[in-house]
């Protein structure tokens, strides 16, 4: 049994890592300081130092190092022994020391040792080569341009041992090999990097240009335009206010075209070009809201049970399972419940309130159709000819105010229309019942392989979704929206439609009250999870399963 004592002490014996910040800190500021000892040494600062540098004469200049008497001895070391490899040093401590800094990594050994050899090897090629820094390492006093340690590895060794090309040859690989290590980047990927975003910088520009030539062309054929109108007298009006009127558009379009060509997008006065007018249909109101009345005599069985077509990736726990029938749900839930009709007077006041505050801004539009839903109200207007529809979205939050809804979604436009949907929620929701979306052709046809009832649209339309055609699904939504009902609506559906030998449920549920009901469902694979760290076994019961099916 361990004592006090003993846990005392091998507290104290642990070691504890000194925080990623500390390191890159004490490794950037080194870096910078050995990096500007380097970049003003000079020989003649040497006699400054007692005991080195007596053959050298000092500078008239009385030239100092950049970090005193302790830079100049660093820069003398480090040329002396690695020549211009010496920069190479302070280079490899700042990229460790952002890297801790700005990535929060933690280099591994290989790093370390990549750093030693990216060094070696570079005082090493240095030291072969007899045609770049000579005169640099004769003004430096230096063996080399590799120092000392490139005259004794690169020269007196692999130079005598493989010749000048041979050891050229093999530095340079040991070279790339330790810039590898090093920083993690392999040199043809990098390259290939460079020239990708090199490429995508070049699109970028060219699209650029294209787009403010096309801005520019644009503006002179409108210019050409309005001048020729202004000639010809096509945009003035009868009379003395048409001469008014026909100056002041001369004035603004002259202000808007002396602008730069990019800056004309951002006007919302700029002019709309002259569209034919189209012929608008007479609105109507359509109530998609109401309830479909049930069968008769509903289907206790509405799916017939079926074999799975692979049997190699199916059980046969089950064999006698039968799928469960309508008269599980309560078919007649809602028939003592008023139908709530809707109040046409209501909806085309709603509408005209719309369209006055889309006038109110200067936006022209046309009452269109309007559609009620079981939960939201679809308020269709026709833009004007010529009229962006972003102005339309830009008035989304004085719509809003208008017509004192608590959200309201605009399309723009409505898929497969030439009108601007503007969808309000109602105040008297209808409910969609789950057996009425089971019930629909969509869901009992077999064009689906795992149907999941999902409700209905605006238009009324059942809704049906297919699991298998899913990458994902995230369901999301404000409290009180629904989330909990959708689920246990999608779960249903999958219920009525397969058998356990087809398949198989894991349900994870953290809050511990959302999907305990479930927990008799021979579907389950495993218990409902409500442990977050057993989420990990039963997911790894899925793998397994998978892996065990395919073999």
């Amino acid at each position: 049994m361990a004592t006090p004592r003993n846990k005392l002490r091998n507290k104290k014996k642990e070691h504890k890592p000194w925080p990623n910040e500390v390191v890159g800190i004490l490794l950037s500021g080194a870096g910078i300081l050995l990096m500007l000892s380097l970049i003003s040494y000079s020989p003649h600062d040497l006699p400054n130092l007692p005991g080195i540098g007596g053959s050298i004469e000092k500078s008239a200049s009385g030239r100092i190092n950049w970090i005193g008497p302790v830079g100049a001895f660093l820069g003398y070391v480090l040329l002396m022994g690695f020549g211009a490899a010496a920069y190479l040093i302070p280079l490899s401590m700042l990229w460790i020391g952002v890297a801790k800094l700005v990535l929060d990594a933690r280099p591994s050994w290989r790093t370390y040792i990549g750093c030693s050899i990216f060094v070696l090897s570079g005082s090493a090629l240095l030291g072969v080569q007899n045609w770049f820094l000579i005169d640099w390492a004769g003004s430096n006093y230096l063996e080399g341009p590799g120092g000392l340690v490139g005259y004794g590895l690169g020269t007196r060794l692999l130079e005598a041992l493989l010749n000048k090309p041979g050891a050229i040859l093999v530095l340079l690989c040991i070279y790339l090999v330790s810039l590898i290590l090093l920083t993690g980047l392999h040199p043809i990927q990098f390259t290939r990097g460079l020239f990708k975003h090199a490429m995508h910088w070049w699109q970028l520009r060219k699209e650029k240009k294209r787009e403010k030539a096309e801005k520019r062309s644009a503006l002179d054929q409108l210019r050409k335009k309005r001048d020729n109108d202004l000639a010809t007298g096509k945009t003035g009006k009868a009379g003395a206010s048409g001469k008014q009127s026909t100056s002041g558009r001369r004035s603004k379009a002259t202000k808007n075209l002396s602008n730069d060509p990019d800056a004309s997008d951002q006007e919302d006065a700029d002019p709309q070009p002259e569209l034919p007018l189209k012929e608008i249909p007479e609105p109507q109101i359509i109530d998609a809201s109401q309830r479909r009345k049930p069968s008769a005599d509903p289907a206790t069985k509405p799916f017939a049970k079926k074999k799975p077509e692979h049997s190699a990736l199916s059980t046969d726990e089950f064999g006698d399972y039968e799928l469960p029938g309508f008269d599980l749900l309560d078919i007649h839930e809602h028939d003592d419940e008023p139908e709530v009709e809707a109040d046409k007077g209501e909806l085309v006041a709603t509408q005209k309130v719309i369209v006055d505050t889309l006038k109110a801004f200067g936006v022209e539009v046309t009452a269109g159709n309007i559609t009620r839903g079981p939960t939201i109200t679809r308020y269709e207007v026709y833009p004007s000819p010529g009229l962006r529809v972003s102005r339309i979205t830009q008035l989304e939050a004085d719509i809003a105010r208008a017509t004192k809804a608590e959200r309201i979604n605009i399309l723009a436009p409505v898929p497969g229309s030439d009108t601007v949907g503007i969808e309000i929620a109602n105040n008297e929701k209808v409910a969609v019942p789950l057996h009425e979306l089971l019930q629909d052709p969509a869901f009992t046809s077999a064009k689906k392989k795992i149907p999941l009832a999902l409700g209905k649209d605006v238009y009324g339309n059942t809704v049906i979704g297919d699991l298998a055609a899913m990458p994902h699904l995230l369901v999301a939504g404000a409290t009180g929206s629904g989330k909990s009902v959708c689920i246990n609506s999608i779960i249903s559906s999958i219920l009525f439609k397969f058998s356990p030998n087809e398949l198989r449920f894991i349900m994870v549920d953290p809050k511990v009250v959302e999907m305990q009901m479930y927990n008799s469902l021979p579907h389950l694979a495993v218990p409902v999870v409500t442990d977050p760290n057993k989420v990990i076994a039963a997911l790894r019961w899925v793998v397994n399963e998978m892996e065990r099916r395919y073999r």
